[in-house]
């Protein structure tokens, strides 16, 4: 397997970065700009330049540049090389988040002038997050806008709001939610062509659509049916809630609709626990009624019902833990085989949208064989850099979360979606993976469709969603 890389970017504004960065900057420019842009073209390393001659044209200036977790270390790296003795770079984790509210707090200090505070969109579940929120910040960057936590989309608009951000700047591979841009005061969207980038960077690989049709098991089918019938048979409130999250999550694997169970079944257990010792709240008391449909009954009445509904979950996860075959997992072992020794292969990157498909895939290409680095959210930024890295540098394959790879540039010329996400808009995204403006040669995207009868055109991902099975046939160039 060839293990050349291509080189990493230098870190020199292009053209069309140039011009906007002009345009943002400028002393009449918006207050509030939505750059919209293809993935691959270059906005988060536009989002460091931005933060950078904002720290160079305003001495003193705060900036605070909020990127997906898996991208901090990349960022702070940008940020390093540009500066050249103009300000500092500093990455606020979980523990500087709260040593830095407590300064705050106390009012012993707070960030240091000509700074670039770089967060991940991982701190959104940190409680000390909210820190941010009291300082006063000369901009506000937030890349991949488009997926960014609610918290974070609402902090930037709060800090707009309350003259806390003098500028803010975020940056969509597509266009974020429409309320998003209404709760915006005075947004701009500004952005370049593909076109205006491809002659910055004078190219741009040829994309293939690599379609594989497979057949789900009669047992993954008859377990989808028990699904369907489980939950249509349950009157209550949170067993209809049920049905479309759980056979999202068998479409992506057997594991996550196992986990999905167990997570419910540990809360049923929960609030049985609490109405039979009769120490349920309110809440408690109202999501019990949720799972039942029994209202204004005693305590012990309910856990009595609880434990039946437990009982019916339970029934689930254990016939969910019973699942023996996978056609998807047997077809991603051969093409694994095939492409890694295909000349021009620089390793197969495997994305799946749930964590619990991660470990699933992973498992079962090791047991095939093969050196498997995995990545999921939950391990944290340095950690997934490190083994991003390691994929890089020693190739096979990387398995990975959707939300792991946010905002990483992978070498691989082959991603295999292992499941197709809800929205066809993320299908770019994913592509954004390998695809970078200035790459040549062919690269190729390998996506598993059921196939749901004799005809393969007539194929469609395991939950039929006419969006997603018409952005693929729109886009498939090349079929297996």
């Amino acid at each position: 397997m060839n293990r050349e890389r291509q080189p990493s970017p230098s870190p020199v504004a292009l053209p069309h970065q140039e011009a906007l960065l002009e345009r943002l900057l400028r002393a009449d420019g918006p207050r509030a700009a939505l750059l919209v842009a293809p993935p691959g073209t270059g906005k988060s390393f536009t989002a460091a330049l931005i933060a950078h001659e904002t720290i160079v044209r305003r001495p003193g200036a705060q900036v605070l540049v909020l990127v997906p977790s898996a991208l901090i270390t990349g960022m702070a790296e940008w940020l390093e090389r540009l500066a050249r003795g103009h300000g500092q770079v500093r990455i606020l984790d979980g523990a500087a988040l709260r040593e830095l509210e407590a300064d705050v707090k106390s009012r012993v200090s707070g960030l240091p002038d000509n700074v670039v505070a770089v967060v991940g969109h991982g701190a959104s579940r940190i409680p000390s997050m909210r820190v941010l929120g009291d300082l006063e910040w000369d901009l506000v960057v937030l890349d991949e806008a488009q997926s960014a936590p609610d918290r974070l989309q609402q902090l930037v608009r709060d800090l707009l709001v309350s003259q806390r951000a003098a500028r803010a700047v975020m940056m969509a591979a597509y266009a974020p939610r429409a309320d998003l841009l209404n709760e915006l005061p005075q947004v701009e969207q500004v952005g370049w062509t593909d076109a205006e980038a491809l002659s910055a960077l004078g190219g741009r690989a040829h994309r293939r659509v690599v379609t594989h049709y497979f057949r789900r098991t009669g047992e993954e089918q008859e377990l989808a049916r028990f699904i369907i019938e489980l939950t249509a048979d349950r009157s209550s409130e949170a067993w209809r809630a049920l049905r479309g999250p759980l056979l999202r999550a068998l479409a992506s694997s057997p594991a996550a609709a196992e986990r999905f169970v167990f997570a419910r079944l540990d809360r049923l257990r929960q609030l049985r626990n609490a109405c039979a010792h009769g120490i349920a709240g309110d809440e408690e008391i109202r999501e019990a009624t949720r799972w039942t449909h029994m209202r204004g009954v005693a305590s012990a009445e309910l856990a009595s019902e609880l434990e039946k509904q437990a009982a019916h979950l339970s029934e689930l996860a254990e016939r969910l833990g019973d699942l023996t075959a996978d056609a998807r997992l047997s077809d991603l072992t051969n093409l694994i085989h095939e492409s890694l020794v295909s000349s021009d292969c620089l390793g197969v990157a495997v994305i799946c949208s749930l964590a619990a498909t991660v470990d699933y895939v992973a498992d079962g290409l090791e047991i095939a064989g093969f050196s498997v680095h995995r990545a999921t959210a939950g391990v944290g930024a340095q950690l997934i850099a490190s083994r991003v890295q390691r994929f890089e540098e020693q190739g096979e394959v990387l398995v990975a979360s959707e939300a792991a790879l946010g905002g990483v540039t992978l070498g691989a010329r082959d991603l295999v979606a292992f499941d197709l996400p809800v929205s066809p808009a993320r299908l770019e995204q994913w592509w954004g993976l390998i695809d970078r403006l200035g790459r040549q040669g062919e690269i190729r995207l390998h996506v598993f469709v059921e196939e749901s009868g004799s005809n393969p055109a007539e194929s469609r991902p395991f939950l039929p969603n006419s969006g997603v099975a018409d952005a693929w046939s729109e886009d498939t160039e090349g079929r297996d």
